[in-house]
């Protein structure tokens, strides 16, 4: 078995270290294929498993790769068959394509990787979850822009940039997500417990006139832990928790934060706690602003008075000009002292 397996477009090595995409795709007409190395398996941008050149029809096989850590390093097309990473890490730089048009990566992707680590964002977050261990895998997700209604369909973290933990919301350079679909949810969690999200921005802005309505939507949802995460625009709620137990959404800050800013209903021992509502807190400020200035108008409003009462007490039988000086020090909000 050798160390590194190489898949692309170049010479096949006699020893498996380099196999030919279009050989490989030859062979996944009929069958399944499985390939192991006993380091890592690397396979090169754009190569398309889904057609067979020499045989000029789709491939119908599923693709496994067997290695500590496998590498995707573009989009990577197959045909009817299934794909499979049984890795401890999987790096995923471009998105999974099937040809036969199924939408559900969870029927089609699979893998044991612990760790899932999102490149950029040409990978799709929901084929990154899908290919993840079946419980307690990290997803960690580089910055970009992901633009995907995503649907979490196991325990697992979801990790993007959280900054300090102790401080409301993510940084300003953590990973983006908006949805597709007016009126729906960002981030869908049903019926699936020990999840985390940490460390995005969401905003509410679709491809379309109406936004989104909630940020991260969870129902039934045990052990459920959002923080660190940045809100802005949903017209529902940033997160919305329903019939779960144990849930935690802590040091998120929202902006714009439309009927709710967090909502939970039929929820067990929940823990909400730190999160910063934005609008909140600038209303606040403007209101001291005012307050402090009205204080401020109304303390030398006082002083004016002040001096103008010790006018009145003045004797005006003295001379004009030491009536003038007087009258000059109320005009400038401060009284003399008299001699």
């Amino acid at each position: 078995m050798p160390a590194t397996v190489r898949i692309g477009y170049g010479v096949p090595q006699p020893d498996g270290s380099y196999l030919n995409a279009d050989r490989l795709a030859d062979a996944l007409v009929t069958t399944s294929v499985v390939i192991a190395a006993e380091d890592r398996i690397i396979v090169a941008p754009d190569v398309d498993l889904s057609f067979s050149p020499t045989l000029k029809i789709e491939t119908s096989g599923g693709l496994t790769l067997q290695a500590p850590r496998v590498v995707v390093e573009g989009e990577l097309s197959l045909g009817e068959g299934n794909f499979v990473a049984t890795s401890s890490t999987l790096d995923l730089h471009g998105a999974l394509v099937f040809t036969d048009g199924d939408p559900s990566p969870g029927a089609r992707i699979s893998g044991t990787s612990t760790l899932v680590r999102v490149q950029n964002d040409e990978v799709l977050l929901e084929q990154a979850i899908a290919a993840a261990a079946a419980q307690g895998a990290t997803v960690a997700v580089a910055p970009g822009h992901y633009h995907e209604n995503v649907t979490v369909s196991k325990p697992v973290t979801l990790l993007g940039s959280p900054g300090d933990p102790l401080a409301a919301g993510a940084t300003p350079g953590a990973p983006l997500l908006t949805g597709t679909i007016p009126g729906g949810s960002v981030l869908s969690i049903d019926g699936v417990s020990k999840v985390t999200v940490s460390g995005f921005r969401m905003d509410a802005t679709t491809n379309l006139d109406a936004p989104s309505a909630i940020g991260v939507s969870a129902t039934s949802a045990n052990e459920l832990d959002v923080t660190n995460n940045s809100f802005d625009g949903f017209t529902h709620a940033a997160v919305s928790v329903q019939s779960s137990s144990a849930a935690s959404v802590s040091h998120n800050l929202i902006a714009s934060p439309g009927l709710h800013g967090i909502v939970t209903s039929e929820v067990a021992a929940p823990n909400t706690h730190d999160n910063v509502n934005a609008a909140s807190v600038f209303a606040i400020a403007a209101t001291a602003g005012f307050f402090l200035a009205a204080a401020l108008l109304i303390a030398g409003r006082r002083r004016v008075l002040d001096a103008m009462r010790s006018i009145k007490r003045l004797d005006w039988s003295q001379d004009s000009t030491r009536r003038a000086a007087w009258q000059k020090a109320a005009h400038q909000d401060s009284v003399p002292q008299r001699t």
